[in-house]
């Protein structure tokens, strides 16, 4: 029960967080764009790096997700000016889970 709590908890706040982003995202200046794209990715990296503090857990599975998650935040860190480049090139919504969308496959399409 502890642990379905703490997940509502993070996801409240998560949500919470992400309310000021999605308000801003009714901009359609290509420079505003790329600010708001950069500040989404720059909210990914921070939720990849956030879960290093889980890399010593006992769960295998675990570990896997986090050394994931770890490579997910490396990659955005290394092609982020491109990504939003991109981003801007595909008229991607603004919104954050659209953007969370499009990094994903472009991750997983790298990995695969």
């Amino acid at each position: 029960m502890k642990i379905k709590a703490q997940i509502l908890i993070l996801g409240i706040i998560m949500a919470v967080c992400m309310v000021p982003i999605a308000a801003s995202s009714q901009t359609t200046d290509s420079g505003d764009l790329r600010i708001l794209y950069g500040r989404l990715i720059d909210e990914v990296i921070t939720h990849c790096d956030a879960k290093k503090v889980f890399s010593d857990s006992r769960s295998e599975n675990i570990r896997k997700a986090i050394a994931l998650s770890v490579m997910k935040g490396a990659f955005l860190k290394t092609y982020r000016d491109a990504l939003v480049e991109d981003m801007l090139d595909d008229s991607v919504r603004p919104s954050p889970a659209t953007v969370q969308h499009y990094l994903n496959n472009r991750f997983y399409a790298l990995i695969d």
